[in-house]
Protein backbone atom coordinates (compact mmCIF):
# COMPACT_ATOMS: atom_id res chain seq x y z
CA UNK A 1 0.00 0.00 0.00
CA UNK A 2 1.62 3.51 -1.08
CA UNK A 3 1.87 6.26 0.88
CA UNK A 4 1.63 9.47 -0.13
CA UNK A 5 4.14 12.09 1.28
CA UNK A 6 3.44 15.16 2.78
CA UNK A 7 5.22 18.43 2.75
CA UNK A 8 5.21 21.43 4.58
CA UNK A 9 6.33 24.56 4.30
CA UNK A 10 9.85 25.74 5.55
CA UNK A 11 10.12 28.38 8.44
CA UNK A 12 10.78 31.72 7.02
CA UNK A 13 14.32 32.76 8.79
CA UNK A 14 14.73 34.69 12.27
CA UNK A 15 13.31 38.35 11.63
CA UNK A 16 16.11 40.33 13.39
CA UNK A 17 14.45 43.56 12.94
CA UNK A 18 11.97 42.57 15.61
CA UNK A 19 12.90 42.70 19.45
CA UNK A 20 11.27 41.59 22.28
CA UNK A 21 8.50 43.28 23.51
CA UNK A 22 8.76 44.07 27.36
CA UNK A 23 6.20 46.10 29.34
CA UNK A 24 6.91 46.71 32.92
CA UNK A 25 3.13 48.07 34.45
CA UNK A 26 4.87 50.79 36.96
CA UNK A 27 7.58 52.07 34.01
CA UNK A 28 7.30 55.92 32.91
CA UNK A 29 7.45 54.41 29.74
CA UNK A 30 3.59 52.50 30.13
CA UNK A 31 0.80 53.58 28.17
CA UNK A 32 -2.02 54.22 30.65
CA UNK A 33 -5.18 55.26 28.82
CA UNK A 34 -8.26 56.79 30.17
CA UNK A 35 -11.73 56.52 28.51
CA UNK A 36 -14.93 57.63 30.03
CA UNK A 37 -14.18 56.33 33.84
CA UNK A 38 -12.17 53.11 32.84
CA UNK A 39 -8.31 52.56 32.13
CA UNK A 40 -6.47 50.66 29.77
CA UNK A 41 -3.01 49.96 29.66
CA UNK A 42 -1.47 48.55 26.42
CA UNK A 43 1.13 46.11 26.98
CA UNK A 44 1.43 44.78 23.71
CA UNK A 45 0.71 46.77 20.63
CA UNK A 46 -0.25 46.15 16.56
CA UNK A 47 4.05 47.31 15.93
CA UNK A 48 5.54 44.66 18.56
CA UNK A 49 3.06 41.87 16.62
CA UNK A 50 3.35 42.60 13.25
CA UNK A 51 -0.03 43.96 13.47
CA UNK A 52 -1.36 40.18 14.18
CA UNK A 53 -2.98 40.88 17.82
CA UNK A 54 -2.61 43.63 20.26
CA UNK A 55 -3.03 42.50 24.41
CA UNK A 56 -4.87 45.66 26.84
CA UNK A 57 -4.45 45.75 30.86
CA UNK A 58 -8.34 46.89 31.44
CA UNK A 59 -8.82 48.57 34.76
CA UNK A 60 -13.03 49.03 34.93
CA UNK A 61 -14.46 50.56 38.29
CA UNK A 62 -18.20 49.57 39.54
CA UNK A 63 -20.50 51.11 36.72
CA UNK A 64 -17.44 50.72 34.45
CA UNK A 65 -17.27 49.37 30.98
CA UNK A 66 -18.86 50.55 27.32
CA UNK A 67 -21.83 50.99 25.51
CA UNK A 68 -22.66 48.22 23.08
CA UNK A 69 -20.54 48.17 20.27
CA UNK A 70 -19.35 45.72 17.35
CA UNK A 71 -16.40 45.81 15.52
CA UNK A 72 -14.26 43.24 12.53
CA UNK A 73 -11.57 41.84 14.96
CA UNK A 74 -11.80 39.43 17.60
CA UNK A 75 -11.51 39.82 20.94
CA UNK A 76 -10.73 38.05 23.51
CA UNK A 77 -11.69 38.52 27.61
CA UNK A 78 -9.77 37.08 30.69
CA UNK A 79 -10.81 38.32 33.89
CA UNK A 80 -8.59 38.43 36.37
CA UNK A 81 -9.85 40.10 39.07
CA UNK A 82 -13.70 41.16 39.68
CA UNK A 83 -16.99 40.07 38.07
CA UNK A 84 -18.13 41.50 35.02
CA UNK A 85 -21.97 41.46 33.68
CA UNK A 86 -21.18 40.32 29.28
CA UNK A 87 -23.96 40.99 26.69
CA UNK A 88 -23.67 39.27 23.96
CA UNK A 89 -26.05 39.44 20.70
CA UNK A 90 -28.75 40.47 23.46
CA UNK A 91 -28.15 37.80 26.48
CA UNK A 92 -26.40 38.50 29.41
CA UNK A 93 -23.60 36.40 30.78
CA UNK A 94 -21.97 37.02 34.45
CA UNK A 95 -17.99 36.14 33.74
CA UNK A 96 -16.04 35.53 37.29
CA UNK A 97 -12.64 35.27 37.98
CA UNK A 98 -10.31 33.09 35.68
CA UNK A 99 -13.42 32.62 33.05
CA UNK A 100 -12.14 33.08 29.28
CA UNK A 101 -14.52 34.82 26.57
CA UNK A 102 -13.99 35.17 23.57
CA UNK A 103 -16.56 37.80 20.94
CA UNK A 104 -16.50 36.89 17.13
CA UNK A 105 -15.63 39.39 14.86
CA UNK A 106 -19.09 41.37 14.15
CA UNK A 107 -20.78 40.46 16.43
CA UNK A 108 -22.92 42.98 18.78
CA UNK A 109 -21.67 42.96 22.60
CA UNK A 110 -20.76 44.92 25.89
CA UNK A 111 -19.47 44.64 29.12
CA UNK A 112 -20.46 46.25 32.32
CA UNK A 113 -18.86 46.37 35.87
CA UNK A 114 -22.35 45.69 37.87
CA UNK A 115 -20.51 44.93 41.32
CA UNK A 116 -18.93 46.80 43.65
CA UNK A 117 -15.55 46.33 43.59
CA UNK A 118 -13.09 47.12 40.15
CA UNK A 119 -12.90 44.82 37.03
CA UNK A 120 -9.03 43.69 35.85
CA UNK A 121 -9.18 41.97 33.08
CA UNK A 122 -6.63 40.75 29.88
CA UNK A 123 -8.16 41.98 26.47
CA UNK A 124 -6.59 40.61 23.25
CA UNK A 125 -7.13 41.42 19.98
CA UNK A 126 -6.62 40.05 16.64
CA UNK A 127 -5.86 41.24 14.16
CA UNK A 128 -4.67 44.40 16.09
CA UNK A 129 -5.45 48.18 16.10
CA UNK A 130 -7.81 48.68 18.47
CA UNK A 131 -5.28 50.15 20.58
CA UNK A 132 -4.74 52.77 18.52
CA UNK A 133 -8.26 53.46 18.43
CA UNK A 134 -8.37 53.52 22.27
CA UNK A 135 -5.19 55.98 21.94
CA UNK A 136 -7.19 58.69 19.63
CA UNK A 137 -10.01 58.62 21.58
CA UNK A 138 -8.58 58.64 25.47
CA UNK A 139 -6.53 60.67 27.27
CA UNK A 140 -2.60 59.76 28.66
CA UNK A 141 -3.24 59.13 32.61
CA UNK A 142 -0.43 58.56 35.73
CA UNK A 143 -1.21 54.55 36.35
CA UNK A 144 -2.81 51.64 35.38
CA UNK A 145 -5.97 52.28 37.72
CA UNK A 146 -5.66 56.51 37.76
CA UNK A 147 -9.23 57.45 36.61
CA UNK A 148 -9.39 59.49 34.08
CA UNK A 149 -10.62 63.25 34.16
CA UNK A 150 -14.55 63.43 34.57
CA UNK A 151 -16.36 65.00 31.96
CA UNK A 152 -18.94 67.54 31.96
CA UNK A 153 -22.25 67.84 29.88
CA UNK A 154 -20.67 69.63 26.88
CA UNK A 155 -17.08 67.44 26.93
CA UNK A 156 -19.62 64.09 27.20
CA UNK A 157 -21.13 64.86 23.90
CA UNK A 158 -17.74 66.04 22.34
CA UNK A 159 -16.61 62.68 23.23
CA UNK A 160 -19.45 60.61 22.38
CA UNK A 161 -19.67 62.66 18.54
CA UNK A 162 -15.74 61.93 18.14
CA UNK A 163 -15.94 58.59 19.09
CA UNK A 164 -18.65 57.75 16.24
CA UNK A 165 -16.10 60.00 13.90
CA UNK A 166 -13.36 57.86 14.41
CA UNK A 167 -15.23 54.35 15.00
CA UNK A 168 -15.05 53.36 11.01
CA UNK A 169 -11.44 53.91 10.96
CA UNK A 170 -10.65 50.89 13.21
CA UNK A 171 -13.74 48.72 12.08
CA UNK A 172 -15.88 49.38 14.59
CA UNK A 173 -19.59 50.34 14.91
CA UNK A 174 -21.69 51.74 17.98
CA UNK A 175 -25.14 50.85 18.31
CA UNK A 176 -27.74 51.75 20.70
CA UNK A 177 -28.24 47.99 21.46
CA UNK A 178 -26.09 44.86 21.85
CA UNK A 179 -28.69 43.06 19.58
CA UNK A 180 -28.67 40.37 17.34
CA UNK A 181 -28.67 42.05 13.68
CA UNK A 182 -28.97 38.62 11.15
CA UNK A 183 -31.95 37.80 8.82
CA UNK A 184 -34.38 36.58 12.03
CA UNK A 185 -34.10 40.15 13.68
CA UNK A 186 -36.66 42.45 11.44
CA UNK A 187 -37.18 46.10 12.12
CA UNK A 188 -40.78 47.16 11.24
CA UNK A 189 -41.36 51.26 11.14
CA UNK A 190 -44.42 50.84 13.43
CA UNK A 191 -45.52 49.81 16.74
CA UNK A 192 -48.57 47.46 17.16
CA UNK A 193 -50.16 43.94 16.68
CA UNK A 194 -51.14 45.39 13.26
CA UNK A 195 -47.50 43.92 12.19
CA UNK A 196 -47.95 40.38 12.96
CA UNK A 197 -49.10 39.87 9.77
CA UNK A 198 -45.90 39.69 8.88
CA UNK A 199 -45.81 36.73 11.42
CA UNK A 200 -45.07 33.21 10.31
CA UNK A 201 -47.27 30.42 12.41
CA UNK A 202 -46.09 28.01 15.00
CA UNK A 203 -43.35 30.42 16.31
CA UNK A 204 -42.58 32.74 19.67
CA UNK A 205 -41.34 36.21 19.24
CA UNK A 206 -39.53 38.47 21.23
CA UNK A 207 -39.89 42.09 20.46
CA UNK A 208 -37.33 44.21 21.63
CA UNK A 209 -38.09 48.09 21.68
CA UNK A 210 -34.85 49.50 19.55
CA UNK A 211 -35.34 53.07 19.76
CA UNK A 212 -35.47 54.24 23.22
CA UNK A 213 -32.60 55.05 25.19
CA UNK A 214 -34.60 53.18 28.42
CA UNK A 215 -35.93 50.36 29.50
CA UNK A 216 -39.65 50.76 31.55
CA UNK A 217 -41.33 47.54 32.00
CA UNK A 218 -42.35 44.55 29.69
CA UNK A 219 -45.60 43.14 29.16
CA UNK A 220 -46.93 40.11 26.95
CA UNK A 221 -49.81 40.88 24.73
CA UNK A 222 -51.75 37.87 23.33
CA UNK A 223 -52.51 38.34 19.63
CA UNK A 224 -55.16 39.43 18.97
CA UNK A 225 -57.31 39.53 15.79
CA UNK A 226 -54.75 36.89 14.20
CA UNK A 227 -56.37 33.61 16.08
CA UNK A 228 -54.72 31.80 13.66
CA UNK A 229 -51.65 31.81 14.59
CA UNK A 230 -51.94 31.68 18.43
CA UNK A 231 -48.98 33.67 19.45
CA UNK A 232 -47.51 35.87 22.31
CA UNK A 233 -45.68 38.86 21.57
CA UNK A 234 -43.32 40.44 24.70
CA UNK A 235 -42.98 44.50 24.29
CA UNK A 236 -40.41 45.94 25.97
CA UNK A 237 -41.77 49.26 26.59
CA UNK A 238 -39.53 52.67 27.15
CA UNK A 239 -39.25 56.27 27.02
CA UNK A 240 -38.03 59.24 25.19
CA UNK A 241 -36.26 62.01 26.56
CA UNK A 242 -39.40 63.88 25.97
CA UNK A 243 -41.18 60.75 27.34
CA UNK A 244 -43.26 59.80 24.30
CA UNK A 245 -43.19 56.04 23.99
CA UNK A 246 -41.09 54.66 20.91
CA UNK A 247 -42.56 53.38 17.99
CA UNK A 248 -39.83 51.33 16.76
CA UNK A 249 -39.37 47.85 17.71
CA UNK A 250 -36.93 44.70 16.62
CA UNK A 251 -38.40 41.16 16.82
CA UNK A 252 -36.73 37.65 16.77
CA UNK A 253 -38.38 34.63 15.30
CA UNK A 254 -37.75 31.43 17.56
CA UNK A 255 -38.57 28.19 16.07
CA UNK A 256 -40.58 25.87 18.53
CA UNK A 257 -39.59 22.49 17.87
Amino acid sequence: MSQIATTYAALPPDDLGRALAFVQLDSPTAQHIGLVGNTYTITVAGKDTDGRFCVIDMHVPPGGGPGPHRHDFEETFILLEGELEMTFRGAKSIVRVGDTVNVPSNAPHQFHNSSSSAVRMICICAPAGNEKYFLELGVPVATRTTPPPKLDEKQMAEFAKKARAIAPKYGTELLDRALRTDANWVRYPGFGLGNASAMKSGRTRTCQCAHSPLWAHSSVFPVAGYPEDGLQRRFHWGKTPIGVESLDYTHRENAQG
